[in-house]
């Protein structure tokens, strides 16, 4: 016998049989809910195929001047003699020029450095023998301050610029060749006795070697 929830005749319902109330379904009810003046998010865009063109041609210029600045850093080579003492040598070798020991200079494995005082020092009371003839070779005006001379060993059709760095002053940029010969002299532009190291009094003479 199945119960019937039916009331009795002539009487209510009961409140827990009654069915629920409609839900209003107006239009502002079915929005969803937001801060008070703050639009809604944008739709996410992915970048075009413009946009990727772009980038990809900015990231391969960047990596083509990186390349380029590396190799030229790699090109510019330095060779430095460090001339200690340079006064009692000079005072030694009576104005003779000072020889290198062999160095190597661009792609000659064998190039001699070979320095001369210069004028200057030679009238100076560094030379204690300022009153006598020196043995060092004719000078010219702009032989002052001295000179560098590159000696190397045998010829070659290498063409090379190279910056004279005394102390920390540079001169240049010179060419350099041995094609016809294996001597090139560079007068010094600079009064070399002002660029010495303060403590050790020693000359540095640095030789940059560089290609265009």
């Amino acid at each position: 016998m199945s119960s019937s929830l039916s009331p009795p005749p002539g009487l209510p319902s009961p409140p827990a049989l009654l069915p629920p109330p409609p839900v209003a379904t107006s239009p502002r009810a079915q929005l969803p809910l937001l801060w008070p003046d703050v639009p809604p998010p944008a739709p996410a865009t992915s970048p075009t195929m413009a946009d990727d063109a772009d980038g990809a041609l900015r990231v391969a210029a960047g990596v083509a001047r990186a390349g380029a600045d590396s190799q030229r850093f790699e090109s510019v080579k330095s060779t430095e003699w460090r001339i200690e003492k340079v006064f009692s040598r000079l005072k030694a070798t009576s104005g003779f020029p000072l020889v290198s020991p062999p160095m190597t200079l661009a792609p000659f494995a064998d190039v001699r450095f070979q320095f001369s005082a210069g004028e200057n020092w030679a009238s100076s009371s560094r030379n204690p023998k300022q009153k006598k003839p020196l043995h060092q070779e004719p000078r010219g005006p702009t032989l002052s301050n001295g000179s560098l001379r590159l000696k190397c060993i045998g010829t070659s059709t290498v063409s090379f610029k190279i910056r004279i760095i005394i102390g920390n002053f540079s001169e240049g940029p010179f060419e350099c060749h041995f094609v016809d010969t294996s001597v090139q002299d560079f007068p010094l532009g600079v009064d070399w006795r002002q660029h010495l190291e303060p403590r050790t009094g020693c000359l540095r003479i640095r030789v940059q070697t560089f290609t265009d």
